[in-house]
C-alpha cells in the first residue's frame, strides 16, 4: 500500500508473524525523479517514479540546466532531450531544477 503526501512516498507493508504484525514504511523522498544521459551531443532526461518505472504519461516541462543556462523541454512518453554543444577539453554539468521532483545530473568531459 501507498501512502503519497504531496511529493513524499511511503511504501506501507505489513508482516505478520505467529505472534505480531509489524508496519515496515519505506520512506521515498519524491514520487518521481529525473534521470539524465549523454549520448553524442544530446542530453536526456527520463521521468521515473520511485520503483525506478519510466512514466510515459509524465508531461510537464522538465528544465536543464548547463552550466547556469537553462532549457526547458516538454517530456514524450516520460522522455526529454536537449541538444549541447560543448568545447574539447572542457567539463560541463547539465542537471534537472524542476520543482516538485528529485532532480538529475550528468558531468561531460568533453
Amino acid at each position: 500500500m501507498l501512502e503519497v503526501n504531496g511529493h513524499e512516498v511511503l511504501n506501507v507493508e505489513q508482516i505478520q508473524t505467529a505472534s505480531q504484525i509489524a508496519t515496515v514504511k519505506t520512506f521515498h523522498d519524491m514520487l518521481y525523479h529525473t534521470e539524465l544521459a549523454h549520448s553524442a551531443g544530446t542530453v536526456t532526461a527520463t521521468v521515473k517514479n520511485y520503483l525506478g518505472e519510466v512514466q510515459t504519461g509524465y508531461s510537464t516541462p522538465i528544465t536543464f540546466d548547463l552550466n547556469g543556462t537553462q532549457t526547458t523541454a516538454t517530456p514524450t512518453n516520460g522522455v526529454a532531450s536537449i541538444t549541447v554543444t560543448l568545447q574539447a577539453g572542457g567539463t560541463y554539468t547539465v542537471k534537472t531544477v524542476n520543482q516538485g521532483i528529485r532532480n538529475g545530473e550528468v558531468v561531460i568531459n568533453a
